[in-house]
């Protein structure tokens, strides 16, 4: 029998793995009854809705052809439901079904067995209450006498004020205060004279405003049971300290987050990207309904699940805007005017972006933002000057991407190798790298940007997966500033092919002459490409689809732009081969294109050689009669000379 390796798989697709394979499973087979179980492994792993993956699994059971099914083969729906699924698809659904259950029970075996990864803790010292109440960011914690091989550096700690407010001595309010780390291990062991003692150094990372009671938890059915934080199923231990495995902490989270979002980005930089994900998913709660007398559970929870249904469209839709779309780097190329521009505006749609330039100037302080005289009004009204951080583009969109992780945000830049690229991104660079579902895989510290973006200056900077950077380079700009190896490298490189046949203004002709766009394109773009060696890089002197746009084929901005641009540039070594002998300047080009005009002749066949000027015409033709006609008489121009 085969096997598949699940340790190549990332979280989203192992869960689409399990998807697939109650997807390919025939309605008749008994196994298919343990999906309902199994989704609420997942449910409980990463706070998606059981709703969710019975979605995922009917989008993979379209594309399967069990039970005869009229809608199969309906592959390109796994995209709009998970970043990955349409992979997972195609690797195993040729899979046998013994070799797929086989890899669903280790990845539910692995997602059941998560580890203990906290600490909870409850303190009732008044010197170590007072420490904590005043703002001191390092304390000393003793009388712990358990848990030692657990308490590690960097051991996240939820920690809660205790006492009895009975007392004289206790003239704080007790409860869930705050999340501290460890930053000293168990020290001092006996120092009271009781061998079983011992002390931690904590720093604190987090008070919140108000202590959190029992009562504050109730609604949130992961946290029951947390000991000294959550309400009461059991007692509590005898001890002070107590382990706290993830799916508790995640529900602790949530409801942190829940009455202090401001908390959010403080959290994220404590426990990262993957466990403030999950807080913000689909945690498990009790919902309050009101019940009369002899109405059974079962009515209640029709109307109930009545109710849920009736939002879950939007909650899933909503969901799907997060994770179809990851976070990717485009560098967009091709010759001047092919529409990169216009390919961008299409894929951003009417998104949040910011748009820049660059240029051989713009430096990483530009990018990035820098220290600037700001003025700024006292508490009297009265304008002072100071001196602040003023983000950049690359900052902004960064903050309103974190901001709004429910949407898609774009970084535009254009023209990217006209300045230089590596140099103005500085080390943002090492950003750029991206895992599978968009998330950058590195992280920077610039305290400047964090303290922007987050709210705290030691928070680390990471590019996250709703946040696209796209850029746009002309290939006939590259020697301005070269793009080495290893910044392409961090990009998907898409290429704009030159279509001018399907340029929206193709067919328009020219002021005072009969030559389309189209026409007149196509057939410089053609001497180009037949001129020798001597121009190099013929190809990416083309003019593209859009270099101009409808607007610009009047008689005043034509020359100046298509023209001179012929002159100066893609025939600069020959302009002989396209226009006529007698025109030696620039001056003589616009002079005599205005005089054609004058004289009610047409401006492109007075500067133009005849010959090519023939296969514009021909270019521009509408049909093969029309092309002949136009031939045949140019035909005779040739004959009498020029």
């Amino acid at each position: 029998m085969e096997t598949i390796d699940i340790t190549s798989l990332n979280n989203i697709e192992k869960q689409g793995l399990v998807c697939l394979f109650y997807a390919k499973l025939p309605k008749s087979d008994s196994r298919i009854r343990n999906c309902f179980k199994d989704w609420q492994v997942l449910e409980k792993r990463f706070n998606r809705k059981i709703s969710s993956y019975r979605k995922d699994q009917e989008a993979f059971y379209r594309c399967f052809d069990a039970d005869n099914r009229e809608d199969a083969i309906d592959e390109k729906f796994l995209d709009e439901r998970q970043y990955g699924y349409q992979n997972i698809y195609d690797a195993y659904k040729a899979c046998d079904d013994e070799a797929l259950e086989l890899a669903v029970r280790k990845i539910l075996k692995e997602f059941s067995d998560e580890e203990v990864k906290y600490v909870s803790m409850k303190c009732g010292f008044p010197e170590t209450v007072h420490r904590i109440l005043a703002g001191e960011s390092q304390v000393t914690v003793d009388g712990i006498y358990t848990l030692k091989e657990e308490l590690t550096t960097g051991q996240i700690v939820f920690f809660t004020l205790g006492g009895d407010t009975g007392k004289a001595e206790v003239d704080w309010d007790p409860g869930f205060i705050g999340i501290a780390h460890i930053i000293k291990e168990p020290y001092d062991f006996g120092y009271n004279g009781k061998a079983k003692y011992f002390k931690i150094d904590i720093l604190v990372d987090c008070i919140f405003d108000k202590p959190f009671k029992r009562e504050d938890f109730i609604p949130y059915l992961d946290a029951y049971d947390v000991a000294y934080i959550g309400p009461e199923l059991s007692r509590d231990p005898s001890q002070a300290i107590s382990s706290l495995d993830v799916v508790k902490a995640v529900a602790i989270i949530r409801a942190i987050i829940d009455k202090y979002p401001d908390l959010e980005n403080n959290l994220r930089t404590v426990f990262g990207e993957d466990i403030l994900d999950r807080a913000k998913g689909a945690v498990r709660k009790l919902l309050p309904v009101s019940l009369n007398y002899g109405e059974s559970n079962s009515e209640i929870i029709a109307s109930v699940t009545e109710e849920i249904e009736r939002e879950e469209k939007y909650d899933n839709d909503s969901i799907s805007t997060i994770t179809i779309k990851g976070g990717v780097n485009i560098l967009y190329y091709g010759v001047p005017g092919a529409g990169k521009s216009y390919a961008i505006d299409q894929e951003i749609s009417s998104a949040e972006y910011e748009r820049i330039v660059f240029h051989p100037d713009y430096t990483y302080s530009d990018f990035v933002g820098q220290i600037m005289p700001q003025l700024k009004k006292d508490e009297n009204g009265i304008e002072k000057l100071s001196y602040g951080f003023v983000p950049g583009p690359f900052t902004k969109a960064l903050k309103a991407a974190i901001q709004n992780r429910g949407n898609m945000h774009y970084l535009v830049i254009e023209e990217i190798n006209r300045g230089n690229a590596p140099a103005v991104f500085g080390d943002v660079f090492q950003l750029l790298d991206r895992n599978d579902d968009g998330n950058g895989k590195y992280h920077i510290t610039n305290f400047d940007i964090a303290r922007e973006v987050y709210g705290d200056e030691n928070a680390e900077i990471r590019i996250p997966s709703n946040l696209s950077i796209l850029a746009t380079m002309n290939t006939s700009d590259q020697n301005v500033f070269t793009l080495d190896t290893a910044f392409q490298r961090r990009w998907n490189m898409k290429y704009i092919e030159n279509n001018i046949a399907e340029a929206e203004h193709a067919n328009e002709k020219i002021e005072y002459s009969d030559v389309t766009w189209g026409g007149f394109a196509s057939a410089v773009n053609a001497e180009i490409l037949e001129c020798n060696v001597e121009l190099s890089s013929a190809e990416d002197k083309q003019l593209g689809a859009y270099f101009v746009t409808r607007a610009e084929l009047t008689s005043d901005k034509f020359p100046e732009k298509a023209l001179k641009y012929l002159w100066d540039d893609a025939f600069k070594l020959e302009r002989e081969k396209i226009f006529r002998p007698e025109i030696k300047s620039v001056g003589d080009l616009v002079h005599s294109y205005d005089a054609e005009i004058k004289n009610d002749r047409d401006p492109i066949k007075g500067v133009m050689r005849a010959e090519v000027y023939r296969k514009m015409m021909d270019m521009s033709a509408s049909g093969p009669e029309e092309a002949r006609d136009e031939s045949e008489i140019f035909e005779a121009e040739i004959n009498d000379g020029e």
